[in-house]
């Protein structure tokens, strides 16, 4: 019910959010088209393929994958290793790799990992201005929430009242935002985007470990249990 609840109600917001940062950031277009189309693939694939695959263990590669990856992030920041930069395109290996990666996490959204945090640094640690992520990131999640959310539609179960209440309050927010993040100077975004990546590492990690103490306790309820009977009692 919790992801497809938040790609429906959240909808109207990504598309607000995609379309203020498409005409307001710079970014080549090319990459910013392949990136949405492998992301919506991913996305549409996702709704059979995502509920047959073993969560626990996503969310596990994934926390871990973006600890280093932020780790990696705040060495290049501090001048301790090459990395960050301020492009806004990518040479072509790059780019099939970036389009790869997207596709993989359309088909994570419906498993309600975000793809915001693991797209921003891949795409910083590639050399890119962090600014410039910020139009794939939500162009891409635009097109997952509306490719998902019409199957969603037909497919799952949906609480409405929650869906209306996140799309009322989620546009408005969005815009705030956006208005926010372009007026960071480029060195504080460089570090927002560490302490969002760890966060996002440190939720995911923490959901592996929810998961698999809720699944060690449902195994213990169910597990039959022999009493002996009586002295006399068949």
């Amino acid at each position: 019910m919790i992801p497809s609840t938040m790609i429906v109600g959240y909808t109207i917001a990504t598309v607000v959010e995609a379309f203020v940062y498409i005409i307001s950031v710079e970014v080549d277009p090319f990459l910013l088209f392949s990136c949405i189309v492998a992301s919506s693939l991913g996305a549409i694939a996702g709704v059979v393929v995502a509920p047959r695959l073993p969560v626990q263990a996503i969310q596990t590669t994934i926390g871990v994958g973006l600890l280093i990856a932020g780790t990696l992030y705040a060495l290049s920041n501090l001048e301790l290793l090459p990395g960050g930069g301020a492009a806004t395109a990518l040479p072509t290996s790059q780019l099939i790799l970036v389009v790869g990666f997207s596709f993989l996490l359309g088909i994570l959204t419906n498993l309600g990992i975000g793809s915001f945090a693991p797209t921003l640094i891949v795409l910083s640690l590639l050399g890119m201005d962090p600014l410039a992520a910020f139009p794939i990131m939500m162009g891409s999640a635009a097109f997952i929430f509306v490719a998902s959310g019409t199957t969603i539609v037909r497919k799952r179960p949906l609480d409405l009242g929650l869906v209306t209440g996140m799309a009322i309050g989620g546009a408005p927010a969005v815009l705030l935002a956006a208005y926010l993040i372009k007026s960071l100077p480029l060195y504080a975004l460089r570090w927002g985007v560490v302490l969002v990546v760890i966060y996002a590492a440190i939720l995911m990690l923490r959901s592996a470990i929810r998961s698999r103490r809720d699944r060690s306790d449902a195994s213990i309820s169910v597990s039959p249990v022999v009493q002996a009977s009586p002295a006399g009692e068949p």
